[in-house]
């Protein structure tokens, strides 16, 4: 336990932003930083996303952007930051929206959200797997998928009389992490099936047949 700790204290913290914006302007100044970063690590790639490239797409002086950002890598990270803030946001609200559909249907409204998100941006999800872990060492998107795992298992709680699982706990962490795993290696490798159903059709089966859930088969796009 003592080696564990000590690697862990040891391992440098991802990059950070110098500053956090706190006036309108400033928060402006921020956003259209982060917009135009995005743009450029979707087009051109991490190493095609440099300051000077970011602050003039962004219409900032470089001098701004590091008043913000002291490096690339830790302009990444916010973007990794946001864009996980966005995901979480879009399924919660589906979440919300499926709490009293049938559970088989909050199921598939849920898988659908999913995919939905991957499948809105997949070059910038792409870029931000392939680059995080490396200038960060971190999962890009692990701290909202902690969030994912505890809002999904709060959920299912309140449904227990409708599955079928010994331990909600790791079946919660089971499905939440098949099914990201399954949406990341999509986006890396098969972006079609994002949109034209095959993923979440298959899903479905995934998540309900592990809840025990009885459930008709659902087709490509249903």
């Amino acid at each position: 336990m003592a080696r564990k700790a000590r690697n862990r204290a040891s391992k440098p913290a991802p990059p950070a932003p110098r500053k956090r914006p706190t006036q309108a302007r400033a928060r402006m100044t921020v956003a259209a930083i982060l917009d135009a970063a995005e743009q450029l690590l979707e087009a051109a790639g991490f190493e095609g996303m440099t300051t000077n490239a970011v602050a003039e797409r962004a219409g900032v002086s470089v001098g701004s952007l590091y008043q913000y950002f002291p490096n690339k890598d830790a302009i990444v990270i916010a973007i990794a930051d946001r864009f996980a803030d966005r995901v979480l946001g879009m399924l919660e609200r589906h979440m919300e929206a499926a709490a009293d559909l049938p559970l088989e249907a909050a199921c598939r409204s849920f898988v659908r959200a999913l995919v939905a998100v991957h499948a809105a941006q997949p070059r910038l999800h792409s870029a931000l797997i392939a680059t995080v872990p490396r200038i960060a060492g971190v999962d890009p998107l692990a701290g909202y998928q902690e969030r994912i795992v505890e809002r999904l298992r709060n959920y299912l709680q309140t449904r227990a009389d409708e599955i079928r699982v010994d331990d909600l706990d790791t079946t919660v962490f089971v499905l939440v992490h098949a099914v990201q795993g399954a949406t990341h290696a999509a986006v890396l490798y098969d972006p079609t099936a994002l949109s034209d159903g095959r993923l979440a059709a298959s899903l479905d089966h995934l998540v309900l047949r592990f809840l025990g859930v009885a459930a008709p088969r659902c087709e490509p796009g249903d």
